[in-house]
């Protein structure tokens, strides 16, 4: 039998958080459904992936991206392994989600991944916003503090227990939270953003696909907001550009004050960002595909993460009031056609479909899904202007 395609998945949770052995992340269905060998990897988190303080830099001067080397270990394996379990070297397709989708823009930037994959796809994750070593180095400041490390940094860190180390300056993980550790601009692993890797052509040039969903942040913003609440929370966040923001996403412009908060988070986090890498991506010559999931199976809407066991096919890992979910005929609908585009985009990098997912250019083609699959030209257009100023300055 001629060799497989690969996908590896690299999982989401702020880089702080989640497994491989998630059940949500069995490969089973997708494999069989697109006859492909998928691999789902696991990595480094937290303050083990990613401590990036000057004591603990090599001789090489890499700091922090533990995580990050892990995860290119984990394809070179692939790459030299994977043709005993009926893969093709050759043709290996990363994939990931939320940080993994962060950490699949790491991969597509950092020289070190060079030839170990051959397309990407990223659910729901920027190519901007890691750190800077300094940026990096304060959060181990607040780590070396909370464990008391006064003297010695390196040895200190290393004669923590783990959770002593993962205890230390513990932050949330969410689609609303800033993730603290992630990977680091260190000027070995990484030399910038990556999608300044990207939009300067450094990067590796392989077919992109890219999306998010339509409510990303619907499941965890506060689900009591009054307007006046609404503001003050968007003038909290936003400072100086806060003027400009409730002018653009108006409470009464919304079915109400939380709504349109969900709206503004998920464009600025999510949405409007895809865009620009779809742009970036595309100005560079190989086949770049956008999509817009709109399928809203619960009152919360398409919710960060609804992608995942879509496309795994694992909706009997998610656990509703103690039982397994039942997935309903529309789920599995959905989830046969995303499994179809996802593993044709991996077996030619041309997802094709019906109706076919168009390459992205001018226009902004989308492919949009939901119970009935269709495709758009723009997606929030008018949001996403008024973000990408701001979004670009970063």
């Amino acid at each position: 039998a001629a060799p497989r395609p690969v996908m590896v998945w690299i999982h989401g949770g702020g880089n702080a958080a989640g497994s491989a052995a998630d059940p949500l992340y069995d490969g089973r269905r997708l494999a069989g459904a697109g006859d492909v060998v998928v691999v789902t990897i696991n990595y480094r988190l937290a303050q083990l992936g990613f401590l990036a303080d000057a004591a603990l830099a090599t001789t090489a001067g890499s700091v922090g991206n533990y995580g990050t080397l892990d995860q290119i270990l984990a394809l070179t394996w692939v790459r030299d392994n994977i043709a005993a379990f009926g893969g093709d070297p050759g043709n290996v397709t990363v994939f990931g989600e939320s940080a993994g989708a962060r950490n699949t823009c790491t991969l597509l930037a950092t020289p070190a991944s060079a030839g170990l994959f051959h397309r990407a796809i990223i659910q729901s994750g920027a190519c901007k916003f890691l750190d800077t070593r300094a940026e990096a180095q304060t959060t181990a400041d607040a780590v070396a503090t909370a464990l008391g490390c006064t003297g010695e940094r390196a040895a200190c860190f290393r004669a923590a227990t783990a959770e002593a180390l993962t205890r230390a300056n513990a932050q949330p993980v969410g689609a609303l939270s800033a993730s603290t550790y992630g990977t680091v601009i260190d000027g070995v692993v990484l030399n910038e953003q990556p999608e300044a890797a990207i939009r300067g052509g450094r990067h590796h040039a392989v077919p992109i696909a890219i999306g998010a969903n339509a409510d990303e942040t619907g499941r965890v913003a506060p689900l009591a907001m009054t307007e006046p609440q609404y503001v003050a929370l968007v003038r909290a966040q936003y400072g100086a550009l806060a003027d400009a923001v409730l002018t653009q996403y108006p409470a009464a412009a919304f079915p109400s004050p939380r709504a349109a908060y969900v709206r503004l988070t998920t464009d600025a986090r999510f949405v409007c960002p895809a865009r620009e890498i779809a742009a970036a991506a595309a100005a560079q010559g190989p086949p770049v595909h956008r999509y817009f999931l709109t399928y809203a199976p619960n009152v919360f809407g398409a919710v960060h993460g609804l992608d995942v066991p879509i496309v795994f096919g694992t909706f009997d890992a998610i656990i509703a009031n103690g039982q397994p979910y039942q997935a309903t005929a529309a789920d599995l609908a959905l989830s046969t056609a995303m499994q179809g585009y996802w593993t044709r985009f991996a077996r030619t990098g041309d997802p094709g479909g019906a109706p076919a997912w168009p390459r992205y250019g001018a226009g902004d083609p989308t492919l949009v899904l939901d119970t009935t699959i269709t495709t758009t030209s723009g997606v929030r257009t008018a949001a996403c202007d008024f973000w990408r100023p701001y979004y670009l300055a970063l």
